[in-house]
């Protein structure tokens, strides 16, 4: 499973929230059945249990910090389906695809968005900010799957496995991972 993200710049963020309502979200639910504004921090200025409602409100502020998640356990391509709303103004619109179908929705995404800022998570989330999410989408040394969550293996120091570690190590190496962090006690080492 890839998550794929397409950015969309203030000014393009409720046509972009339509047309992707539109054309993605057809038989998908929206996951949260309850929603308050802010999330999570300070006094709450807005709740509802209503989703349009509460999409309406986060399209209605240039600066929200709002996220929301759908699933649809019926499409066998893309199950999964996510709206970012970041605090510099920016939309991220996101597909949970399976690898397999990871080429054919970069490009439909890039066709119908006319844009070509797309980023690629495994289990991860993009960055909340679309200067960060352009760097990083535009440095070319990086392939999409350097977004992965680092490996973490807690080892505790015996020598059993200490032995077995190596070839967990090497497991991942062999399968195309550039860095392993390692625990050890309070301190971890990255490889």
């Amino acid at each position: 499973m890839e998550d794929i993200y397409i950015a969309i710049e203030f000014p393009k963020r409720n046509e972009s929230v339509e047309a992707f309502t539109q054309k993605y979200l057809k038989g998908f639910k929206e996951t949260n059945g309850y929603y308050e504004y802010p999330p999570f921090t300070g006094e709450t200025e807005f709740e509802t249990d209503d989703y349009k409602l509460m999409r309406s409100y986060v399209l209605q502020r240039e600066k929200s910090d709002f996220r929301f998640y759908f699933e649809n356990a019926a499409n066998k391509e893309t199950p999964f389906a996510m709206m970012f709303f970041n605090e510099d103004g920016s939309l991220y619109l996101g597909l949970g695809v399976y690898s397999q179908f990871a080429s054919k929705y970069e490009q439909k995404l890039k066709d119908d968005f006319k844009s070509s800022l797309i980023m690629f998570c495994y289990n991860t989330i993009p960055p909340d900010n679309l200067t960060e999410f352009k760097s990083i989408g535009s440095n070319k040394l990086f392939s999409y799957k350097a977004f992965s969550l680092v490996p973490v293996l807690e080892l505790s120091p015996t020598r059993n496995n200490h032995i077995s570690s190596r070839k967990i190590i090497q497991a991942f190496f062999n399968r195309g991972r550039t860095s392993l962090t390692l625990f050890n006690g309070p301190y971890g080492h990255s490889m």
